[in-house]
Formats: C-alpha cells, sequence, structure tokens
C-alpha cells in the first residue's frame, strides 16, 4: 500500500515536472519574441521613424523619453520635450554661472498661441520668455537657463509626472502653472506603468486609433467625478511640492488668471451643459436698456442655473455694481468652466500653498487688478484661459516680483525694463504683430447659444 502511494506521488511529480518544461518551451519563445518587439520598437521610436504614443495619451499619461541626452557641436546637451511641447535644450554639465529654472503646467504656462513650431529654444510672449528676458537683464553675469516643460491640454497629473523627472536635472527653481483642464478621466496605476512599454503603446496605436482632426473636441474631454477631480489636482500639487522640497529646490505654485466673458461658439462645447432658459435673453435684454431691477428680477425666476449666472454677472457690471458682478461671474465660471480653472481652486490655493514652504504667485489677482471692475479684462486674453503677450508679459512680471519677495532668484542688480525695452532687446516686435486678436465677447452671446442648440 505504502508502495503505491509513493509510486503515484512520483508519478505526479514527473507529470508537473513535464508540465513545466512544456510551460517554459512555450513560454520562452514568446519572452524572446516580446523582448525583441520591445528593442526593435524602442529603436525606431527613438529614430524618429515611429510615434507610438497616442494623441489622447499624450494628454493624460506621463510622457515617454521627455529627458533624452544628444551630442551638438556646443557639446552633451539634454533635449526635454515631446510632440505636446517645445523643444527645450541645456548643457548636460550645469555651469556654475546657470540659474535653471523649470515651469510646467497646460498650455497656458507653455504660452499658447505663442508656441511656434514646437522647436524653438523658448517661444517669444510666453511667460517663460517673457521671465528669461527679464531676468537675463536685471541679473548680469548669471546665465539664465529656461526649460519651458508646459504642454497642451495636460492635466495635473502629468505635469506633476513632468516634474518629478526634471528634478533630476538640478534645477534651481519650479514653476508650476496648472489647474485648466483638471477634468481630463484619471489613468490607472497600472495604466501608468503599462504605458512606459512601447509594445503596449504600440498595440494601442494600432488597435485603438484617435479619431480624426474634424472629430476631435476644442476642449480636453471632462469628467462628471468633480469632488474626485479636485482631490487628485490638490494631491498633485501637495506631491509636487514635496518632491521639491525633497530635492531641495525652490518651487512656486501659481494661481490661473480667468476670462470670466468667455462664452463658446462651438456646438460641441455644450454637450454636457444644460440648456438656456428662454427668459435669459429677454431679462440680460432689459438689462442692456437700462431696465436693471426688471432684468434682474426676471433672472432670480429663471430655472438655469448657469446661463442666469452668466446673464446676473452682466446685468450687476452694466449696473455698475462690480462686487456683485464678480460674484455672480466666479460663480458662473465654478458650474460652467469650460476647462478654465474653477474660482474655488485658486481660492483654496491661497490658503494652502503659503503654509506649505512653496511659494504663491497669484496669477489671477494680479489679472483681475488691471481692471477697475476686478474683473480680468477680456482684451488680455486671445480665448477661454490663453492670454495675448501683453497679458503673459503681466503674468511674468507677478511671477518675478514674488519670487524676488521669496528670495528663490539670483540677486537682481539691475532695474526692471520696461515691455518695450524687452521687445526692443529681444527683436519680437514684428513677431508679435502677428498676435490674434484680443478676445471680444459677443453682444449676442444668448443668440450663439440658442443657435447651437444647447438643449440636449
Amino acid at each position: 500500500m505504502t508502495r503505491a502511494k509513493g509510486s503515484g506521488q512520483t508519478l505526479i511529480m514527473k507529470n508537473l515536472r513535464a508540465a513545466r518544461r512544456r510551460i517554459l518551451f512555450a513560454t520562452i519563445p514568446a519572452v524572446v519574441v516580446l523582448v525583441a518587439a520591445t528593442l526593435i520598437l524602442n529603436a525606431l521610436e527613438r529614430k524618429n521613424i515611429i510615434a507610438t504614443q497616442r494623441v489622447d495619451d499624450l494628454v493624460a499619461l506621463p510622457p515617454v523619453r521627455l529627458v533624452q541626452q544628444e551630442t551638438t557641436p556646443d557639446g552633451e546637451v539634454y533635449r526635454i520635450g515631446d510632440r505636446m511641447m517645445i523643444a527645450t535644450r541645456v548643457p548636460v554639465k550645469k555651469s556654475p554661472d546657470a540659474f535653471r529654472i523649470v515651469v510646467s503646467g497646460g498650455s497656458f504656462a507653455m504660452g499658447i498661441p505663442y508656441h511656434g513650431d514646437f522647436t524653438a529654444r523658448t517661444a517669444a510672449g510666453t511667460i517663460p520668455a517673457w521671465m528669461a528676458a527679464e531676468l537675463s537683464i536685471r541679473c548680469p553675469g548669471r546665465r539664465i537657463e529656461m526649460i519651458n516643460a508646459a504642454a497642451m491640454s495636460q492635466t495635473s497629473t502629468r505635469v506633476r509626472a513632468i516634474v518629478d523627472e526634471l528634478l533630476t536635472l538640478e534645477p534651481d527653481l519650479v514653476i508650476v502653472l496648472a489647474g485648466n483642464n483638471e477634468g481630463q478621466q484619471h489613468a490607472t496605476a497600472l495604466n501608468r506603468a503599462l504605458h512606459r512599454w512601447v509594445v503596449y503603446r504600440e498595440l494601442k496605436t494600432v488597435l485603438k486609433p484617435p479619431a480624426p482632426p474634424e472629430e476631435r473636441p476644442y476642449f480636453t474631454p471632462q469628467s462628471d467625478d468633480l469632488l474626485g477631480t479636485r482631490e487628485r489636482f490638490f494631491e498633485n500639487v501637495d506631491g509636487m511640492i514635496a518632491a521639491a522640497k525633497a530635492a531641495g529646490v525652490p518651487i512656486a505654485v501659481g494661481t490661473l488668471p480667468i476670462n470670466g466673458y468667455y462664452t463658446p461658439d462651438d456646438r460641441t462645447l455644450y454637450e454636457s451643459y444644460p440648456p438656456m432658459a428662454p427668459e435669459v435673453a429677454g431679462a440680460l435684454a432689459a438689462c442692456r436698456a437700462g431696465r436693471f431691477d426688471e432684468g434682474i428680477t426676471a433672472l432670480a425666476d429663471a430655472r438655469d442655473a448657469g446661463w442666469t449666472l452668466r446673464a446676473l454677472a452682466e446685468c450687476y457690471e452694466l449696473k455698475g455694481d462690480f462686487e456683485a458682478a464678480r460674484r455672480y461671474d466666479d460663480l458662473y465660471v465654478e458650474q460652467m468652466p469650460f476647462n478654465r480653472i474653477r474660482p474655488s481652486y485658486n481660492d483654496e490655493l491661497r490658503e494652502r500653498v503659503p503654509g506649505s514652504g512653496a511659494i504663491l504667485a497669484d496669477l489671477d489677482r494680479a489679472a483681475r487688478a488691471l481692471s477697475p471692475q476686478g474683473i480680468a479684462p477680456s482684451e488680455l486674453f486671445v480665448d477661454y484661459c490663453h492670454m495675448r503677450y501683453e497679458g503673459y508679459f503681466e503674468m511674468s512680471r507677478t511671477l518675478i516680483d514674488a519670487l524676488a519677495r521669496a528670495g528663490a532668484l539670483p540677486p537682481m542688480t539691475l532695474p526692471a525694463p520696461t515691455r518695450d525695452a524687452i521687445l526692443d532687446a529681444k527683436g519680437w516686435r514684428d513677431t508679435l504683430a502677428q498676435s490674434p486678436p484680443p478676445y471680444q465677447p459677443s453682444p449676442d452671446w444668448p443668440a450663439v447659444v440658442a443657435a447651437l442648440g444647447a438643449h440636449p
């Protein structure tokens, strides 16, 4: 009996060993194929023969090969950037006189519409360009190395990944300007990990091609998870501050200016918003005719909160009650952000950042201060959040002032140059003369909304 039992166990062990050998022999070719595919695809992507990152992944997931070392006639340099960013190059060996600044965030920080062809060292008229130009003048003897590491449409999750990687390049200062686009669906940890594998990226590109350009939305797709979106944003901000502090690098976080007058004229932007109540247009017309009490009273009974708030802001501004106009304008943006940062995010940044050891640069407040009404002037903008070069100059000056007060910049031995002086010194006048016109809110925006079919 014992012998039979032992023989049975021996037979089982032999079968298990045989099964393991079969699995091993079957697995080895698959592993070899995957390793070979990984090496080949990586080599092809390094040579820019293929691109394995889908457009949507460039928005939602960390960049791949953000930093690459290149040999140039001037020596070894780091090339920083991907298809969504302005390519920037800085020396691998940082010189003693260099002051290296990393600016990261979305397209506002990047400098739309002044991004050029994505190959410029830094595009004229952007916040990083204005800062680099001014600091180069005011800090003689210092070499200002500005890394514009911002990118179009990205959320704070991607900004955080970029900041974490660029902290290895010995920056002297990090500036984060994020908060627009925050409704993008959050990628899982597994998705982020798999995204690092070139075979996975190539399979996604082949099996899930992006939508054609004419079908792509103008704005980053937004999620309805408002509470989760908010938590992730501030978790990312806290994470970037903690990472910079651990690396011993000063970090500044900015509030973002808001074009509260913005009303889109693209049908696709209204799909997730409620229709406009019929009485809104009539009430607004009464306010525009000077019958403020009539219009405001009618709006108080309107059923549509978002568009009513937009109309109330205009009515109170026409009436001259600018405090009420600001309040209703902020409430309108809070409910209908259209990819703009929500005013409540700016408010919370004002509370959190100073106590975190980071530097607060209040760009939102600076933009509002440029108007006696306390609402950021629409003529500073070209659309919902991007600014003309005059607006970006004001934001750059606000950043420099905040950083100087915090002692985060090299000694500035020369006075601040005027905007015209920088334009002349850099030879930017002709380039910036081609700027898009200032944003002008349509007086007929209720008719535009109705014509676009805001009703679901």
